[in-house]
């Protein structure tokens, strides 16, 4: 299941953190140009789906390189992602699918007991 995020959205995927393990994830990068993002980010999609979690589309920025000499703020397509019964762990993929895509984090949020990991 695929969503765009919306503001009527966001009590759902609020009430999902409460119940669920999720977590974000992108596979945009910096010095990658569009084309390459949006591409990238497509590969990640169909992954993320193959594997049977839920994914919504969500859009934010993140600071890559953070304290060093290549740091920049990168305004990015991200994915909001539910693990689900018929999904693996998030704690188990998404720190994968980050290595894969060169991510300097991915955002994990475990919800028994509510624990947020920020993971590189």
């Amino acid at each position: 299941m695929t969503d765009k995020l919306n503001e009527a959205s966001l009590s759902r995927l609020y009430k999902k953190m409460q119940t669920l393990n999720v977590g974000m994830i992108s596979a945009f990068r910096g010095d990658k140009t569009v084309s390459q993002n949006k591409l990238n980010n497509l590969s990640l999609k169909a992954k993320l789906l193959s594997d049977g979690f839920d994914v919504t589309k969500i859009y934010g920025s993140y600071i890559e390189n953070y304290g060093s000499e290549n740091e920049q703020v990168v305004s990015e397509e991200s994915f909001f992602v539910v693990e689900t019964d018929k999904s693996p762990s998030v704690f188990d993929k998404l720190p994968e699918y980050g290595n894969m895509y060169d991510q300097d984090l991915s955002l994990i949020h475990i919800s028994e007991p509510t624990r947020r990991y920020a993971i590189s």
